[in-house]
């Protein structure tokens, strides 16, 4: 069998390959059937991560844009439409979305505009050296509206609504080598579903709708401890390990409309808007990204009138620094009104 490149042993070539940008990789393929078995090896993926080459891309879909994905290289400062999901739910929403592995997942969800059960067990992986999706396992409950998170490499989903729109309190977890789901420790049954989950210094927690409730693994149990959370309203990112929750604080229209927030402390104000809303919010490495969403506009508009926006707004945060910087991203291509996915896709 012929080398990747003549004259070089096979395991040179990949360590060159591994160190290439990832927007390379796609052109790449054109090159051989050898090259494209190559490059879409695991082995790849692998050696990536351990030479410290893989690169971060911010993943967004929101409900303007139904099943295509925006995906933000912060590298180049540029966006790339990724192909429409071959979901055959109409109006996806209130689906769990992660990047783990080095493929991009979508979870379960519902259909906005049919009647009947409001969940599904579907998945779908997407790899982005090969740009296609593919469908994955069913998971054991279908589900909307739930925590998912990525836990040592594997995913976990919990909480949500049922097909009949009922909570349900179950937990499962996705092995991505394996292809399979497994049962996990169910959570504490509670008066609200949980909706929203974040790994933070090694431990899952878990949030529950409309409550200052949360739920917190633990590992040496294998079971749920229920915990106050006064900030379980906000929308929470991880930069540089530390915890961020950005609050809504202030109504008045004269001032900022809305405060950022560590721990519930505040820190900054976020740069010129009132009312933002329906965003994403994610950490990537030291930088926090606020991503799309709508704006209220000022008083003496049209009531009711709301600004879409495609803005991506970063902030670079250092530890101990209390006067941040915000600068822009360059704008999705797509509609960002009403942010249904935000995650982080490593490869």
């Amino acid at each position: 069998m012929a080398s990747l490149i003549e004259g070089l042993p096979d395991a040179v070539t990949l360590q060159c390959l591994a160190r290439l940008p990832l927007s390379f990789l796609p052109a790449l393929h054109l090159v051989c059937k050898s090259w494209r078995s190559t490059l879409r090896s695991p082995d790849l993926f692998h050696l990536r991560k351990s030479l410290g080459t893989a690169e971060p891309w911010l993943c967004v879909c929101t409900k303007a844009s139904a099943k295509i994905w925006q995906a933000y290289d912060p590298i180049r400062n540029k966006w790339t439409l990724l192909p429409p999901l071959p979901s055959t739910i109409p109006d996806l929403a209130d689906f769990g979305s992660v990047g783990c592995d080095g493929k991009l997942y979508v979870l379960g969800g519902m259909s906005e505009k049919e009647k009947g059960p409001a969940a599904t067990a579907e998945g779908w992986a997407f790899d982005p050296v090969t740009r296609e999706w593919s469908a994955i396992a069913n998971m054991i409950t279908p589900r909307a509206y739930f925590a998912c998170m990525v836990y040592e490499g594997r995913i976990v989903v919990g909480g949500g609504y049922d097909v009949n729109r009922k909570p349900v309190f179950s937990a499962e977890v996705f092995d991505p080598e394996k292809g399979e789901w497994r049962p996990f420790a169910s959570l504490k049954w509670w008066l609200y579903p949980v909706a929203r989950g974040v790994v933070h210094e090694g431990r899952m927690r878990v949030f529950h709708v409309w409550e200052a409730q949360s739920q917190v693994y633990d590992p040496l149990t294998d079971s749920w401890e229920c915990e106050e959370c006064t900030w379980a309203g906000g929308r929470m990112a991880v930069v540089n390990q530390e915890l961020y929750v950005l609050l809504r604080v202030v109504r008045n229209y004269s001032e900022h409309g809305s405060s950022f927030a560590h721990r519930v402390h505040p820190l900054y104000t976020w740069p010129e808007w009132v009312d933002r809303k329906l965003f994403g919010v994610i950490g990537m490495g030291s930088e926090l990204y606020l991503v799309g969403g709508t704006m209220r506009t000022p008083s003496g508009a049209a009531a009711g009138d709301n600004e879409t926006l495609n803005d991506v707004d970063i902030c670079t945060i250092k530890c101990g620094t209390e006067n941040l910087k915000w600068r822009k991203g360059a704008s999705m291509p797509l509609s960002g009104a009403n942010v249904q996915g935000c995650t982080v896709l490593e490869l």
